[in-house]
């Protein structure tokens, strides 16, 4: 039963205008149908549980969505590893801790600030369709082959080439030490937390139907699935990471374990061979930025991301001067919100015609080249500020949608800042809860489902809308995505704000958000993070609220012809903030029960200054980890 507390959500309704004049009403939640379990295994949904987990730091921060990660994260930093160190070290275990959305068997997007160098660097290890994939393999044939589950939803994985990538231009440490935390993780066994505990029960069937997947979350022979505080074991993913850390990358992409990665796709009907492995490498581009007032730069990852929907929307909200003062009223609160949502439909509208910047591994598209400079470019920001009406809603055709938008799934997300200022916002993910349910009897490696993420040619939908041939499969392409890692710096070039989340295409309008009620709102980062969000991406045209939005402004947004529906679940953000020279502000988002970590730190809460006095021993940590470094110089890859 302690799943269905996890999540809400809201039928679609039209609201009785009576139920706005009663003065014991007073938030959404109150005018609203009572919250029911839902089993979507392809999204990613958490409801809101108290505040999230907050952390002040000095010499460096580390914020994600599993608190034994962030722990790592935090004794990278303290050896005096790199953010980008840090990073990969996080990503590895949040690969084991929370499987069922990120791993090594998927993708990640890198945005990395250099803040000697003053630049944003960005490093794209997307998932690609293998050489033998076209754009009707999905719609052809009786019956097709499906793009969610099996090994032909499986893309090339990239996470393992991003990370090495990174490596070579930004890590302190040796590859190898990075690998330690996560390979000791499966082999000495972890504590189920809240995300994963929920999505093995919301997965149960399916994981069922595959017996490695039985042998990993099932007690015994029994139909009994592992919960909340068992431990389990990877010692299949384990001994591959060990391989990983001690020949490199090559081992994966073109040694021992490609044979064997190419056999366990193919032996599920999947279409990836030595030859896609191969050939596979992370790109490296510079990022993508605004600037803001208050002399702001954003940063973000270009396409196959959707980094420059985040910014479109940050970009036209600079426009409106927003101050703390915006939200004074239930009034200003009205036109805040009523604007924010109309930007949202015209964002979310240019995002239906984004695709791969390259249509292959190197013809670069230049249709989408010219789109990116529009959606970046001041004058088109004053051009959707025009066309807003403060006092009123559109039809659909107004916000000039192009194509049908392409809905992609849950995600996880690390920020991290180290004693040197350097930056990384990385998001990582195999798409939906265990992506292709295809998990590595040999390498223990559980395999994305990345290839749902294009657009399949056919039929317009119910709107009337056509898919978009932007992001239609050809070999080598990278699916676009919804994920917006942000990094922000002041005038100075130091980095105050980090950004990033998981959850689909929410992860836009959420990121959006967290970082205009930071910026401009006067919010805290914590606050920011814990407020109410909603979310908008045109098709349908539904505006989903979370549930503690004021009624008052539930009902000025009804009266100007907003249509409501509820959240079904929230987007999680990780965020790191600057908030003077010396201190920084580590949150991660109470909708999935992360842990923030970080050096020259003291913990909010009493409860986790009591955990830090008995559980932290600095000394002893450091030697463990200075013998590791020793044991790593000796086999670390060159």
């Amino acid at each position: 039963m302690a799943s269905k507390r996890l999540l809400f959500k809201l039928q679609t309704v039209n609201y009785p205008s009576r139920l706005f004049s009663l003065s014991t009403r007073t938030h959404a939640e109150d005018i609203i149908p009572p919250k029911f379990q839902i089993d979507l295994p392809g999204v990613e949904n958490y409801g809101f549980e108290g505040e999230s987990s907050f952390m002040r730091c000095k010499y460096g921060a580390v914020a994600s969505d599993s608190d034994e990660a962030s722990k790592v994260g935090r004794r990278i930093l303290n050896l005096g590893g790199s953010s980008v160190d840090a990073a990969i070290a996080v990503l590895l275990c949040v690969g084991v801790h929370n499987c069922h959305s990120s791993g090594i068997g998927g993708g990640l997007l890198m945005n990395i600030y250099d803040v000697e160098r003053k630049e944003c660097v960005s490093i794209d290890a997307r998932e690609a369709a293998p050489s033998n994939a076209h754009q009707r393999m999905f719609v052809d044939g009786k019956p097709p082959p499906s793009s969610t589950q099996g090994g032909s939803a499986i893309g090339i994985p990239g996470e393992i080439a991003g990370f090495w990538k990174a490596h070579k231009r930004y890590g302190k440490l040796p590859w190898a030490v990075l690998f330690r935390p996560a390979i000791d993780m499966c082999n000495e066994g972890f504590s189920i937390r809240k995300a994963l505990a929920f999505s093995i029960l919301k997965c149960k069937n399916k994981l069922w139907e595959e017996r490695s997947f039985r042998r990993v979350f099932f007690k015994g022979d029994s139909d009994h699935v592992y919960g909340l505080g068992d431990t389990i074991y990877r010692p299949r993913l384990g001994k591959t990471l060990s391989i990983i850390a001690e020949k490199g990358p090559s081992a994966f992409y073109e040694g021992e374990l490609s044979e064997k990665i190419c056999e366990e796709i193919q032996e599920h009907g999947g279409i990836i061979n030595p030859y896609d492995l191969e050939t596979y490498h992370a790109r490296v581009k510079p990022s993508i930025s605004v600037t803001l007032g208050g002399n702001y730069t954003a940063y973000g990852v270009p396409p196959p991301a959707s980094s420059a929907i985040t910014l479109l929307i940050l970009k036209v909200m600079d426009g409106y001067g927003l101050t703390p003062h915006s939200l004074d009223s239930d009034e200003k609160q009205v036109r805040f919100y009523h604007i924010l949502n109309e930007t949202f439909k015209y964002a979310y509208g240019k995002r239906s015609a984004m695709g791969d910047e390259y249509d292959s591994q190197t013809e670069k598209n230049q249709n989408i080249e010219q789109l990116l400079n529009l959606v970046l470019s001041p004058e088109y920001a004053e051009e959707i500020r025009e066309k807003i009406k403060e006092d009123k809603t559109q039809p659909l055709e107004y916000y000039e949608p192009m194509f049908e938008p392409q809905t992609d799934h849950g995600t996880s997300h690390c920020s991290i800042i180290d004693a040197a200022g350097n930056a990384v916002a990385a998001t990582s993910t195999v798409n939906t809860d265990f992506g292709a349910f295809v998990y590595g009897r040999h390498t223990g490696i559980i395999y994305n489902n990345q290839m749902d993420d294009f657009s399949q040619p056919g039929l317009a939908n119910y709107y009337g809308y056509a898919p978009s041939p932007a992001n239609f499969i050809t070999p080598f392409k990278r699916p676009m995505s919804s994920m917006s890692p942000l990094i922000v710096t002041d005038s100075s070039g130091e980095v105050i704000l980090i950004l990033g989340g998981s959850g689909g295409s929410r992860i836009i309008s959420s990121v959006a958000q967290v970082a205009i009620y930071n910026l401009w709102l006067g919010k805290s980062i914590r606050d920011a993070v814990d407020m109410p969000r909603l979310h908008q991406q045109l098709i349908p045209m539904e505006l989903e609220l979370e549930k503690r939005f004021p009624v008052n402004v539930v009902h000025g947004l009804l009266a100007k012809g907003h249509t409501m529906s509820g959240f079904r679940g929230g987007c999680v953000v990780q965020a790191v903030e600057r908030r003077h020279a010396n201190e920084l502000w580590a949150v991660s988002d109470a909708r999935k029960g992360g842990v923030p970590d970080g050096l020259g730190y003291k913990h909010i809460t009493k409860r986790f200054q009591n955990w830090f006095r008995r559980t932290f021993k600095r000394s002893k940590e450091q030697q463990l980890l200075e013998q590791e470094i020793e044991k790593a110089r000796l086999y670390t890859p060159k």
